[in-house]
């Protein structure tokens, strides 16, 4: 075999080599930018799942807040009418059965 013959051949396996890699890094490529869409819908799913529990406790949160509310409501209601029961029997002078 001619040293020519050779250098050809190599050139060849050099070219078929620099292909292969090419083709290898365009997969892992496309294998990484596969994972990133992949972990990208997993954060959108966390996302909306953390969206959802903010809403959920916002909304108990007011619930919480209308209730003492409501309560505070009654509280001062009752407080006014049993004022106002005491300051009805004010006016009410006892009497001596003496």
């Amino acid at each position: 075999m001619s040293k020519t013959g050779f250098c050809v051949r190599v050139i060849h396996h050099l070219v078929d080599l620099l292909a292969f890699f090419r083709r290898l890094g365009e997969e892992m490529r496309n294998m990484s930018m596969e994972k990133n869409r992949q972990r990208e819908q997993e954060l959108v799913v966390e996302i909306e799942s953390l969206q959802a529990e903010i809403k959920a406790m916002q909304r108990t949160s007011e619930d919480g807040a209308n209730i003492s509310q409501q309560l505070g409501k009654e509280v001062r209601k009752k407080r006014k009418k049993k004022k106002a029961k005491k300051n009805c029997f004010s006016f009410v002078k006892p009497t001596s059965n003496d």
